[in-house]
């Protein structure tokens, strides 16, 4: 590259295997026109670094092992950029940082160790006893695809007490009743008397045909209309 040439020749190098990871991190529009080809505190979608990256909980054990988590997934990542690069420089520097991840987890997991907390102690409030020893089968059975309920020590043996669909067996329940309920048998309507058809049919009469007048505000019913003489 000839001297003064900058960033224009090199973002004209095409990254086909024959240029360095130098010179093909320029083809990259966030680097090479949005940082101009400095380092810049973004992620790999554009997004700055801000304080939501940092989670703090206040309990010494639960930010341990979030720290544990998290130096877990950096490792991971730096795993899959020394297998993206090709260039020795950057591939030295990746394994110092992921070999650094390592060292933290270490770290960490010795720090809370020395806690002396038993492993599912979180907090102060216990959980429910019972329930929390439960696992709770949501699975209908063998998928379509061959996939069928595996079974070990993360759901079955030990303390644990296998529940077998709940829902389901809720809806088998109501299934039930509902079949229990058809299963009695229905009692004949006795037909009214004909001197029950004469009463509720004079009343229905009385209150439709009664003139406003005749309500009592203060008794809340129908007073009797005054007898007219013939």
């Amino acid at each position: 590259m000839p001297p003064g040439a900058g960033l224009d020749a090199r973002a004209s190098v095409p990254c086909n295997g024959r240029a360095t990871s130098t010179d093909c991190r320029y083809t990259d529009p966030l680097i090479a026109i949005a940082g101009g080809g400095g380092v810049n505190l973004y992620n790999s979608m554009g997004n700055a670094w801000t304080a939501d990256y940092l989670k703090i909980t206040g309990e010494l054990d639960v930010d341990l092992r979030s720290n544990i988590a998290a130096e877990a997934r950096a490792k991971i990542v730096y795993e899959r950029l020394i297998n993206f690069t090709t260039d020795a420089g950057t591939k030295d520097a990746l394994q110092f940082l992921m070999t650094r991840e390592i060292t933290h987890m270490k770290a960490f997991t010795a720090a809370l160790e020395s806690l002396n907390k038993p492993r599912f102690s979180i907090g102060r409030i216990p959980p429910t006893p019972g329930l929390v020893d439960q696992f709770f089968n949501e699975s209908t059975g063998a998928g379509e695809d061959g996939g069928f309920d595996a079974r070990g020590p993360w759901n079955d043996g030990g303390d644990w007490t296998r529940v077998e669909a709940p829902a389901f067996q809720a809806l088998q329940a109501d299934d039930d009743a509902v079949g229990d309920a058809r299963s009695i048998p229905e009692r004949p309507v006795r037909p009214l008397s004909l001197r029950c058809w004469r009463s509720c049919w004079s009343t229905i009469c009385v209150i439709c045909c009664m003139p406003k007048d005749n309500w009592s505000r203060r008794s809340r019913r129908w007073r009797r209309p005054p007898m007219v003489k013939r």
